[in-house]
This record gives structure tokens, sequence and C-alpha cells, in this order.
């Protein structure tokens, strides 16, 4: 059952992207950005709803995704090449959007892990919380190395 249901969900997240990519349909017109850039809003939210969710199983997840949406660079700055100052309106607009996601993303992480019980799991959290501070120092780093 866990597996019929893994494989509808890989199955709707196939045909997703067909409508997102096609914007004859109704789908956006996002050039050289990944679907789960293009859903990130969406993503994040659930994660949030996940976090907030009084089943341990579903935080854990919550936490997970949020966790592999900075693996993938997506709840990350966009990488800018050497030298270049100015953002397209398309990529200030992409950046914006990111930034406002890991914001809520490090919101919500923040306030599981300052509630005082324990439970199984909240390392994860933690390790999210983690990785989404780490990918917006980085370029704090970044740009004090270029003074």
């Amino acid at each position: 059952s866990d597996k019929k249901a893994a494989s509808l969900m890989k199955e709707v997240w196939d045909e997703s992207g067909l409508a997102i990519e096609n914007p004859g349909n109704g789908g956006s017109k996002a050039f050289g950005t990944s679907r789960e850039e293009q859903l990130l809003t969406g993503l994040v939210k659930e994660c949030r709803s996940a976090l907030q969710d009084v089943a341990w199983s579903r935080r854990i997840s919550g936490a997970s995704a949020l966790g592999e949406l900075c693996d993938l660079g997506i709840l990350a700055p966009l990488a800018r090449s050497t030298g270049k100052t100015n953002l397209s309106e398309h990529d200030l607009e992409r950046s914006k959007r990111r930034a406002k996601a890991c914001f809520d993303a490090i919101s919500e992480c923040m306030q599981v892990i300052l509630k005082p019980r324990l439970w199984i799991g909240k390392s994860g959290v933690v390790a999210s919380l983690g990785k989404l501070i780490s990918k917006w120092t980085a370029i704090q780093e970044n740009a004090s190395d270029d003074f």
C-alpha cells in the first residue's frame, strides 16, 4: 500500500511537470527553473503544515523535505557568476521567492525546536535548520571575500 501510494505520487509529480512547463495549458513559462522551484511556495507551505502536525512522523517528513530542497539548491540563493553585480528581473524575482520561502521554513523550524517537548526526529528538524542557515550564510561569506 505504501509502495502503491508512492507510485501514484510519482505519477502525479511527473504529470504536474507537464502542466507547469506548458504555458498553453495555463502553466507558467519559467525558463531555467526546476519544477521544485516553480512549486516552491506550495512545497514550503506543505512542509510547514507538516511541522505543525501533532503526528511526529509528519514532522519528520516535513523536516526531511526541507532538507532535500536545501540539498537540491532550491532553498538557497541563486548561484551568481563572479563579477556579475546585477540580476535580471526574472532572477531577482526568483531570488526574492527563494528568500521568502527560506525565511518561512527557518521560522517554522525554530518554532518546532523551541517547543520544550522532546520527540524522536527533533534532531532532523535541527539538521534541516542547519542546512537552511548554512546555505544563506555562505552568500554572506562569499560577499565579504569580494571586498
